[in-house]
């Protein structure tokens, strides 16, 4: 993550966080990138920013909007899908799942 480039205005260029992949023999491979948007930039409860053509999403546990971009790493769920079925991690590791505070 380059916290250097978080901002409430995005840019193509530069990509908050890099998307890798550990292969099987330890080496990491580039995958995708995902724009984030920190709520204290642009608050959770404004209209959800887009970014791309693309509705971001609410992460509550990070406080952030979000877009994943599978630029790299073919996608079947398409290349904005929060999750990619064909990227894995060695030994089965933990997969973070987005949690969003209910608005009732």
């Amino acid at each position: 993550m380059n916290r250097g480039y978080l901002s409430p205005t995005l840019s193509i260029e530069k990509p908050q966080i890099l998307l890798y992949e550990r292969t099987p023999d330890g080496a990491c491979r580039l995958n995708g990138v995902e724009f984030i948007i920190p709520y204290r930039m642009y608050p959770r409860d404004s209209v959800a920013p887009v970014w791309m053509g693309q509705t971001m999403h609410r992460e509550d546990n990070l406080n952030i909007w979000y877009l994943h971009v599978w630029a790299w790493k073919d996608n079947p769920d398409g290349v904005f899908a929060n999750f990619n079925s064909t990227v894995s991690c060695p030994g089965g590791g933990k997969v973070y799942k987005p949690f969003t505070r209910d608005d009732a």
